[in-house]
């Protein structure tokens, strides 16, 4: 008795296993699937950050090389200017010492009208 209705019952048994089997298989291939597009997404995604945040590192190393060549012109003209005004203070210092031997020297003639 047990064993004709073991029959049909096993078998069907068997056929649903086959077919839970069949859904988890197809589940997991689904899975891997969707997990594997998004690692593809985010791994092209974190890419394209690193593309950007390297080429924002070349403008400011750019910016910085600029900024230092122009700091660096400046400074040569800031020392160019520093010896023209030592040469021109030099220069008043002359003239106003000619000055003051010019006056000297003129102060040893007389006018005619002064006398």
């Amino acid at each position: 008795m047990g064993s004709r209705h073991d029959g049909p019952v096993s078998e069907e048994l068997a056929e649903e296993t086959s077919s839970s089997g069949k859904s988890i298989s197809d589940l997991l291939i689904d899975i891997r699937s969707l997990v594997g597009e998004t690692v593809s997404a985010t791994t092209e995604e974190m890419s394209a950050g690193m593309e950007e945040v390297a080429a924002s590192i070349a403008d400011v190393s750019d910016i910085s090389h600029r900024t230092s060549n122009e700091a660096e012109l400046m400074a040569t003209g800031t020392a160019e200017q520093l010896v023209s005004a030592e040469k021109i203070q030099i220069s008043a210092k002359e003239l106003r010492d000619m000055s003051q031997q010019l006056q000297n020297d003129l102060s040893k003639f007389v006018l005619c009208n002064d006398v």
